[in-house]
């Protein structure tokens, strides 16, 4: 065999096993995915605007809350941020990690919340509770993680 030939041979192998094992199986339910997509959304929303708490800011929100979620929300502004801990400790930054799908139309996900200064990290979860209405996800409650 020529070295052509044998350059060839590998650069067909390559790219067959490239091809069959850059395929990885979806292994999470498809509400997962499509309700995972909803508090990323949400969150990096809030996390890029102001979050501590105003009539104002829930107004741009409500489109990702239900209406039930949403009535429960207090009426006045707060230094707390309802979305994270309810309190004016507010995160940094966080990460939409695992889902459980609780049925065809509800599935929470658990969102890491980060804070990070000079002298200390620490990071926190919350459940988000999304449901199904229509054709979109929405957030129906927000809860620390057990």
């Amino acid at each position: 065999m020529t070295l052509f030939a044998r350059i060839i041979t590998a650069l067909v192998c390559c790219a067959f096993f490239a091809t069959a094992c850059g395929s990885v199986p979806i292994l999470e339910p498809a509400e997962c995915a499509e309700a995972r997509e909803t508090v990323r959304t949400f969150y990096s929303m809030h996390f890029a605007g102001e979050m501590r708490f105003s009539p104002e800011n829930i107004e741009r929100k409500l489109e990702y809350l239900t209406p039930e979620f949403a009535a429960s929300l207090p009426s006045e502004e707060s230094e707390a941020d309802v979305f994270t801990t309810n309190t004016d400790d507010i995160p940094r930054a966080f990460r939409a990690g695992a889902c459980s799908a609780d049925g065809p139309e509800r599935a929470t996900i658990r969102v890491l919340l980060f804070w990070r200064d000079d002298e200390s990290s620490k990071q926190q979860p919350v459940n988000i509770e999304t449901v199904l209405r229509g054709d979109r996800w929405l957030i129906n409650s927000i809860a620390p993680a057990s």
